[in-house]
């Protein structure tokens, strides 16, 4: 990517949010529609009180905007970038150093998406499935357009979108 333009970077980047937006959220429709029916995500009871007391402003804010970013910095800079780094490290011992990047990325993208679908502490493993699904797509982005910007735009569309549904019904 460093051969593009700016311009043509962030058309490059946007494009790939939009991509993993539309795959991510069919996924985990796809996941939710076999969740059974008293299956409510743990986020849902906050989401809904925080509307209650605050207004869709600030649930769009704080839920669509701060939360992904806060989010973001402790999954992807944080957690998926030290187990990229520490598995890239040990696999160079038994493969070579490209594969090494590849298996290391793959077993951060895995073990973060792992741990963010678990901080939500979901008491259905298909609910889990789809905060893994969104972990997943954001670890994989990040890597992808090598920007921390994608991952944060992609989790803010995600919850964007899933509040403004969720206001409408």
């Amino acid at each position: 990517m460093d051969r593009l333009t700016k311009g043509k970077q962030y058309l490059y980047m946007l494009g790939w949010i939009l991509v993993y937006l539309v795959v991510e959220m069919a996924l985990t429709g796809a996941l939710l529609s076999l969740a059974p029916a008293d299956a409510i995500p743990t986020n849902d009871q906050a989401l809904h009180e925080l509307l209650r007391q605050s207004g869709p402003l600030q649930l769009l804010f704080s839920a669509g905007l701060i939360g992904p970013l806060e989010e973001e910095i402790i999954f992807r800079l944080g957690i998926y970038n030290g187990i990229r780094i520490v598995a890239n490290r040990a696999l160079q011992k038994f493969v070579s150093v490209t594969h090494a990047d590849i298996l290391g990325a793959w077993v951060g993208i895995i073990i973060s998406s792992i741990l963010f679908a678990a901080a939500r502490a979901e008491a259905s493993l298909v609910l889990f499935m789809g905060h893994m699904v969104l972990g997943v797509a954001a670890a994989h982005i990040y890597r992808r357009t090598q920007t921390f910007a994608a991952p944060v735009i992609l989790h803010a569309a995600n919850n964007s979108i899933a509040i403004a549904f969720r206001m409408l019904a």
